[in-house]
């Protein structure tokens, strides 16, 4: 006569679903964060680089406001 393995099997069904899930949500979570970071960094260089252009208009307009320009 066989033995009753239906617990057992449902036993290690349901671990391996909640293992399943929780490597799932982990995975998902990670690529979440990752595009965050990534957003982050290209908006905090888009600031930078709108920094920079108009450090250098103000310079050319102090520039040209004293004198200082040749020819353009």
């Amino acid at each position: 006569m066989l033995p009753d393995l239906s617990a057992p099997v449902t036993l290690l069904g349901s671990l391996f679903f909640a293992v399943s899930a929780f490597g799932l949500g982990w995975l998902i979570g990670r690529a979440h964060r990752a595009l965050q970071r990534r957003n982050q960094i290209n908006y905090i260089e888009a600031i930078r680089q709108g920094m920079l252009r108009q450090a250098a208009a103000d310079d050319h307009h102090h520039r040209a406001r004293m004198g200082l320009t040749q020819g353009d």
